[in-house]
């Protein structure tokens, strides 16, 4: 879903919508809205995957932004994680790092290594990426009742050599042919 070209329609002086090319493997096609707010620094995205099978399909809406690496990476744990010590290690070099810390409940990140990936069941509704004393904030709706991927994770937060993911995970949704779900961050 994250390859291929884009198309990109200006619905006005603030907002654009972008519709990606069609995953055949996942049935899913991807459009986003992306409205900035007249003032200040507030970008909204409404992001809609749209079932092209002729089956269901099961998916989730998973925004991932792609950062320069941060002084930190901050969130709220959830007190009653289904995670041991609230965290989702997705690999060895997660659990092996020494670039996360919880303290109080809030997960630190500043790197996690080449390839190193957790993730929790957060229900705070933010991640924040903290760089030279700027804070880029990403906000989102929970769904406390329902399904979410990776056994459960709402945030994740993958580390390469050049880069970081802060990602956001929308609940698995079940998506008859022709059928969309939009999340909004």
């Amino acid at each position: 879903l994250d390859y291929g070209p884009y198309s990109v329609q200006i619905l006005g002086p603030l907002l654009v919508r972008t519709r990606g090319a069609p995953s055949f493997e996942t049935g899913i096609v991807y459009t986003r809205e992306i409205e900035m707010a007249e003032s200040g620094s507030r970008v909204s995205i409404d992001q809609t995957m749209t079932n092209i099978t002729d089956h269901e399909v099961e998916w989730s809406v998973w925004d991932v932004t792609q950062l320069q690496r941060p002084d930190w990476i901050v969130f709220p744990l959830n007190p009653k994680s289904i995670f041991p010590d609230g965290v989702n290690h997705h690999n060895d070099k997660s659990k092996e790092s020494t670039g996360w810390h919880v303290v109080d409940d809030w997960m630190y990140i500043n790197y996690l290594g080449d390839g190193g990936k957790l993730g929790a069941d957060s229900h705070a509704g933010w991640i924040a990426y903290v760089k030279d004393n700027q804070i880029y904030l990403k906000t989102f709706p929970i769904y406390a009742d329902e399904k979410y991927p990776h056994k459960g994770d709402t945030v994740e937060v993958y580390t390469a050599e050049a880069y970081i993911e802060v990602e956001v995970l929308s609940p698995l949704v079940t998506l008859g042919p022709g059928k969309s779900y939009t999340f909004t961050e």
